[in-house]
């Protein structure tokens, strides 16, 4: 899935619903991705690097069942401007700069992010606080973590 095109990692963290109640990360996920759409917010790290083609694997942060993995793929189809309204389901938490149209969406198997980041050398096993990486809204992977996390190379 992944060739001339870049890898990305869109990571969420758990939120709250509108009546305030916990929604994990990986409900936040399930939810953009059966909409199709990702929301890119004003300050997002690597906003303008994203391109048409690029693989976004998707980080399910904060701590519940599934936090910590990978848990999904997508392909980026294209970059639209904001909806005047966007849709509930996305639980877009702030100022929404741009959506991005996902397609060839797969769940994968829920994969714990950093041994592997680890084994590929992008991060050191002593780093306690690794998460910094993640930080931003999207983190370029290199093709060798995408490759694991796509089950090509182990």
């Amino acid at each position: 899935m992944q060739n001339e095109y870049s890898n990305f990692l869109a990571n969420t963290q758990d939120g709250f619903d509108d009546d305030g109640g916990k929604l994990f990360s990986h409900e936040i996920i399930r939810s953009r991705l059966n909409e199709k759409l990702w929301p890119v917010y004003e300050r997002t790290k690597n906003k303008y690097a994203l391109s048409q083609g690029d693989v976004l694997y998707f980080y399910a942060g904060g701590q519940g069942p599934l936090g910590g993995c990978v848990i999904a793929r997508a392909k980026l189809h294209s970059i639209m401007a904001p909806m005047r309204r966007i849709p509930q389901r996305l639980y877009a938490t702030g100022v929404v700069d741009s959506l991005l149209r996902l397609g060839e969406i797969e769940l994968i198997e829920p994969t714990l992010l950093k041994p592997i980041l680890i084994q590929q050398g992008v991060i050191k096993e002593e780093n306690k606080k690794w998460g910094a990486f993640l930080m931003g809204g999207f983190s370029r992977i290199p093709a060798s973590v995408a490759n694991v996390l796509a089950g090509e190379a182990v």
